[in-house]
């Protein structure tokens, strides 16, 4: 999903949890909202380079608090 739609499903209260986590597929993290990956859009997983990037895409969505899983 995108970062609008996110932000739609997070003031509606469909979304809980904001996780960020290690890239299984190579170098960077990826951003975990409940079930859903933020996508690129050309499609893809977003990848970010560092850990404060991704937290700052679950702050646009609107999380004020994010786990990290290293």
């Amino acid at each position: 999903m995108q970062i609008k739609d996110l932000i739609m499903l997070f003031d509606s209260g469909s979304l809980k949890k904001a996780r960020v986590v290690i890239n299984p597929l190579g170098s960077g993290y990826n951003l975990l909202i409940d079930k859903y990956v933020l996508e690129t859009q050309r499609g893809g997983y977003r990848v970010y380079k560092s850990i404060d990037a991704a937290c700052e895409s679950a702050l646009k969505i609107g999380f004020k608090r994010v786990e990290v899983c290293l």
